[in-house]
């Protein structure tokens, strides 16, 4: 091989060798910083966020809060059919004749005062409606007629036409009272008359009505069930022609009445704990206060029975009522039953309270030492302060002011009370409770230390106590 091709061969070997080089030098490992997953850290971030919220949760006492609002009445109203039962005294005809009443109903009548006509021959009442054309009525009768014709056109039921006959025998009465009392008077006072025309006198005072049903002298104790049936319901009333033995007219003596209602045994244990009722009559929107008490019927059944001793005049010609009862009309705060909780509060009478709390006594080294101490009450009324347990240790011996007396702290009281929510924490709040419903309870507002309107308190009560830490 010449010396040419040998250098020309070395030059190729070395262009491999430093190509190898290089090529080598390609291969070679970058050595470089640590690299961070920004998307797994951002990953395990939220993971861990996700985790302790849900733990949190799990783990967390939840509570709920209501808020009180403005003084109201427990709207615990029912609407009730109430049958209404009087003292009545009926009245019968000795006689046989054509009838003419003198005394509008409603009207008060007195001991020996006419009250109606009974005309065997019917030529005396003839004579007393012919002078009824010729005379006018007083402007007064003409207001009462005016108020009664409306009454009727308001509530008239064409299936009961006998309320038209009710008030044309009530008309006719107002317009012979007013008009031609001097003539029967005169008439009846005639020998010619004395063996026909027969005059009824009154021989009690009361309220005079004309209709007849069957209830005169029934009480509470003697209704059942189908006694209430206004469907059902008939009276008659008296007629322009009687026979002996019918029915005339009817006193009541007495203002006292009763009015009854039918209910079930919750209705009686509700109920049964009042002595007395809120009343309001739908009929006029007259509202006034009943005694109560929960009666036996003669069926066995439950009866409210309702004591008035006023208005009756004004239902005097209605046997059935439409009224709404309620327990109290006494305003208050009205809060859920869940938020209700009792506490042991310590008595304190009033006469050792000054005005910087309580003189606190010490034995110690034979002497007696005083401190003042200032525990937050809870509660007071005329005779005791209220002390929470926690506010004052129990056999705490206070000084009477001025006075050698002391008081061991050791008498308590449960009373009832919600939670208020302060800062963070439960604050237990005494409350007076002046009625109450199935889920509700009014509570008396203006009391001291007591609920205001739009506080917070717990919703549920139960498992709290007070100074509770919410989370």
């Amino acid at each position: 091989m010449s010396s040419s091709r040998m250098r020309q061969t070395k030059i190729i070997r070395r262009k491999d060798a430093d190509n190898e080089r290089e090529e080598g030098a390609k291969i070679l490992p970058l050595r470089r910083g640590a690299n961070i997953n920004i998307g797994l850290v951002i990953f395990l971030f939220i993971f861990l966020y996700l985790a302790y919220s849900l733990i949190h949760f799990a783990t967390k006492e939840n509570y709920t809060t209501f808020q009180v609002g403005l003084p109201e009445t427990l709207s615990e109203e029912q609407t009730y059919q109430a049958l209404l039962l009087r003292t009545e005294q009926t009245v019968v005809s000795d006689h046989a004749g054509y009838v003419d009443l003198f005394v509008e109903e409603g009207s008060r009548v007195s001991v020996g005062m006419d009250i109606a006509s009974v005309d065997e021959v019917g030529s005396y009442s003839e004579q007393i409606r012919e002078a009824m054309k010729d005379r006018s009525l007083a402007k007064e009768d003409l207001l009462r007629m005016k108020t009664a014709l409306k009454d009727l056109a308001v509530s008239y039921d064409p299936m009961n036409f006998a309320s038209v006959y009710e008030r044309k025998s009530m008309l006719h009465a107002t317009v012979l009272g007013s008009n031609v009392a001097d003539l029967y008077t005169s008439i009846a006072g005639s020998t010619s008359a004395a063996e026909f025309f027969h005059v009824s006198e009154c021989t009690i005072s009361g309220i005079a009505a004309y209709y007849l049903d069957g209830f005169e002298s029934k009480e509470v104790r003697d209704l059942t069930a189908a006694d209430f049936d206004a469907a059902k319901y008939q009276r008659a009333v008296t007629g322009s022609v009687v026979a002996p033995g019918d029915f005339l007219y009817k006193i009541i003596p007495s203002e006292n009445w009763k009015m009854a209602v039918p209910i079930s045994e919750e209705e009686a244990a509700s109920y049964g704990a009042y002595t007395s009722l809120n009343i309001t009559f739908l009929k006029n929107g007259l509202k006034t206060t009943a005694s109560s008490s929960v009666v036996t019927g003669a069926d066995g059944g439950l009866y409210l029975q309702l004591e008035l001793s006023r208005y009756m005049i004004r239902f005097i010609g209605d046997r059935f009522a439409r009224i709404r009862i309620s327990r109290s009309e006494e305003s208050g705060f009205k809060l859920p039953k869940t938020a209700l909780t009792t506490e042991e509060l310590y008595m304190i009478p009033r006469d050792y309270q000054t005005d910087g709390g309580f003189i606190a006594v010490n034995y110690t080294d034979g002497g007696e030492n005083v401190s003042l101490i200032d525990p937050d009450l809870a509660f007071t009324d005329e005779q005791y302060c209220y002390v929470e347990m926690s506010k004052i240790e129990g056999g705490t011996i206070l000084a009477k002011p001025d006075s050698a007396e002391r008081y061991t702290v050791r008498l308590t009281a449960q009373m009832d009370g919600v939670y208020k929510i302060g800062k963070g924490y439960t604050e237990y709040c005494p409350v007076v409770i002046i009625d109450s419903s199935e889920d509700y309870v009014l509570v008396a507002r203006n009391t001291e230390r007591g609920l205001t309107s739009y506080e917070t308190i717990l919703l549920n009560a139960k498992g709290y106590r007070a100074g509770q830490i919410l989370q």
